[in-house]
């Protein structure tokens, strides 16, 4: 896989002039945006410190008679009538009141095919923890499970502000759609009961959907040690495991749908390494977490030092690329794996992720 790789961060459900708090980015070639690269800052990630004076009087939330249609065609509302477009891109955009004390959101993203209902509610749920899960004083108001949408009201805290957001999610087809609204306490409760007003009024078109749309929103994730970082889809779900090695730790980033994972297992170098070698101690540890009946089918040694193995368990019907290497004290084992099943759905997808590592320990950048 290629070390070098294109991405662009930008903010869904956060304000965009805030600096802090995790960083999420589209995947790369979503570059494109007439909006300002500052306005771009944290796409589809948890809010952030923001200051907003309280706003003595609150005009009513009117509806602008103009249908609006995103770029990629695939969603169409109208919007709140007078509010700024700060960001427009294929699969995501903005509009923000002039005062910055509200905004709304829409996005889309394809899941590849069309979830199960136990499926969709984990994608949900982990595009849920990945936007909030680190928010200060986040607080569930209200969670709607409806037939056509589910509806997430909530609270939290920017600063020292008390904030509000109302986030819809609608599954058609292939696509998933987040469209969210955001509000200062000031002006809250005279928006909350006219949000639902676009939404009702929301048209789809899946036709338009494109593949490269695919998990397209993501989020950067430290691997354990900070040897290094990938950027994963928020959709994901993120497991730990510190018990399968006294030595070390297991991380599974899965698809909703549990048909394909990134697994970063990271261990004591010295430990592992005393007499043997990593390639042995990595196969090992491989069948051992995979299957016995794994076959390895090709193998190479990257310009960057790590070592990689392309594997495939017939039995399982699994298949997938491991890479091994040594960073300072820790020896990882990073695995894409998918199911041959949906093969042609996720090996590019995993190929793309792949793309996005960097190493983040300045030793690592050096042996590069």
């Amino acid at each position: 896989m290629k070390k070098t790789w294109i991405f662009l961060s930008i903010s869904i459900l956060l304000l965009t002039a805030c600096e802090s708090g995790p960083r999420v980015q589209m995947a790369p070639g979503f570059e494109q945006t007439t909006a300002p690269i500052d306005s771009q800052a944290n796409v589809l990630g948890t809010p952030v410190p923001t200051l907003v004076p309280p706003t003595p009087t609150v005009p009513p939330l009117v509806l602008d008679n103009t249908l609006y249609t995103d770029p990629s065609r695939t969603l169409s509302f109208y919007p709140p009538l007078g509010w700024d477009l700060i960001t427009e891109t294929e699969g995501y955009v903005k509009f923000t009141r002039s005062d910055g004390t509200a905004w709304f959101e829409g996005a889309v993203e394809s899941t590849g095919y069309t979830l199960t209902t136990q499926d969709y509610l984990v994608y949900v749920d982990s595009l849920l923890d990945s936007l909030y899960g680190n928010t200060k004083d986040y607080q569930l108001i209200e969670r709607k499970e409806l037939e056509d949408r589910i509806i997430v009201s909530s609270s939290f805290m920017k600063g020292e502000q008390q904030w509000y957001a109302m986030d819809f999610f609608l599954q058609r087809d292939r696509a998933v759609y987040a469209l969210s609204f955001q509000a200062h306490e000031s002006v809250w409760n005279e928006y909350k009961d006219r949000f639902s007003q676009i939404i009702n009024r929301v048209q789809t078109q899946t036709g338009y959907l494109k593949d490269d749309l695919l998990y397209i929103f993501r989020k950067s994730h430290k691997a354990p040690g900070g040897g290094f970082q990938i950027f994963v889809p928020l959709g994901w779900s993120l497991t730990l495991d510190q018990e399968a090695y006294p030595d070390g730790v297991v991380e599974v980033i899965s698809s909703p749908d549990g048909e394909a994972n990134i697994e970063i297992t990271a261990l004591d170098a010295a430990r592992r390494l005393a007499n043997t070698d990593i390639g042995q101690v990595s196969i090992a540890i491989l069948k051992e977490r995979i299957s016995r009946n794994l076959k390895i089918v090709g193998e190479d040694v990257l310009l960057d030092g790590r070592i990689r193995i392309d594997w495939r368990v017939d039995n399982t019907g699994e298949a997938g690329s491991t890479f091994f290497w040594v960073n300072g004290k820790l020896m990882y084992i990073l695995t894409y794996r998918y199911t041959n099943d949906h093969a042609g759905l996720y090996r590019g997808l995993l190929f793309n992720i792949g793309d996005s590592l960097n190493f983040t320990d300045p030793a690592a950048a050096e042996a590069q």
